[in-house]
């Protein structure tokens, strides 16, 4: 007999329409579009023998859940929000379905499991492998911050990489480049003003509770990625015994100048302190603030409010 398939709704669909009898149909559904519910469908086959049409009827019924799979859009640098990932550099995953809620560690060692979730770095260079635990500091369904372990092996840096997280309603990875240094300075508001303190710990800033900066302050900058110290360190979670050295050297750059830097290292994890004191002579305005370190990398720009 010859027969013919027709389908009474677009979000079906079928892998022959027509053909001679004995043959198969495969049917299947294309939920794009559709939203969460359940939807009726209907599959109809016409046979016909001698001019004789006979139709046949399938129900078809698709429910349409909601997707709660884990989804990542990008990874970025905590500090700058640019695709800048390297070992001991806070690390942000931006997604849906990222956890279950909103969880925040509360000591200072970190878990590797939060709410659920957890972070791998898997990194391959030839036969060689390298899989590493990320801590995580927060999750939410949009956002994880988490920090990137100077472990990382020299092989692997400058290499591809999958960052791989797992939450209770599935996993989800995505291909990243793992730099050997990462630096970023730590800003706050639309204006980007530098994460800045005064010696006596008042921020810097121009809204109230803060005051800016001016010819000869004396102030730290912080920021994110900025490699090993001198002694080196390994595990650094818990935080540090006591203030590292920076193992590279640094230039702070104010307007393009460099201006004198008075100390630079490692204070807690994944946080690098720079204290600088600016010139004297300094106009009023707001100064983009750099770091370059030995090499040629140079940070994304922040922000310097000086007034009078």
């Amino acid at each position: 007999m010859s027969a013919s398939i027709s389908l009474s709704v677009p979000w079906l669909t079928a892998s022959v329409l027509s053909g001679s009898t004995p043959f198969s149909v495969n049917v299947g559904v294309n939920p794009t579009g559709l939203g969460v519910g359940t939807y009726k469908g209907q599959v109809l086959i016409t046979t016909s023998l001698f001019n004789n049409p006979s139709v046949q009827t399938v129900d078809v019924s698709l429910a349409v859940a909601l997707d709660t799979r884990p989804v990542i859009t990008s990874v970025v640098n905590a500090a700058s929000f640019k695709p800048s990932i390297g070992p001991g550099a806070w690390i942000s995953l931006i997604g849906d379905n990222l956890a279950p809620s909103a969880a925040q560690a509360t000591t200072t060692f970190l878990p590797l499991i939060l709410n659920g979730v957890s972070l791998k770095l898997s990194c391959m260079n030839g036969f060689q492998v390298g899989i590493y635990d990320l801590l995580v500091h927060y999750v939410s369904p949009k956002q994880i911050n988490a920090f990137v372990p100077h472990e990382i092996g020299t092989t692997f840096l400058n290499g591809s990489c999958n960052m791989i997280v797992t939450v209770p309603t599935g996993t989800a990875s995505v291909t990243i480049t793992c730099q050997a240094l990462a630096p970023a300075l730590f800003s706050y508001g639309t204006e980007h003003y530098a994460s800045a303190v005064f010696s006596d710990g008042i921020i810097v800033g121009t809204i109230p509770g803060t005051r800016p900066a001016h010819g000869g302050s004396v102030l730290s900058l912080y920021g994110t990625g900025f490699g090993q110290t001198t002694p080196a360190v390994t595990n650094v979670n818990g935080g540090l015994s006591s203030p590292r050295v920076l193992a590279v050297d640094v230039v702070v750059l104010v307007a393009g100048q460099p201006v004198k830097l008075l100390w630079a290292g490692m204070v807690g994890i994944g946080l690098y302190q720079f204290n600088v004191e600016l010139p004297e002579v300094l106009e009023i305005g707001d100064y983009p603030v750099t770091i370059q370190i030995s090499g040629g990398i140079e940070t994304e720009k922040v922000i310097l409010p000086v007034r009078k």
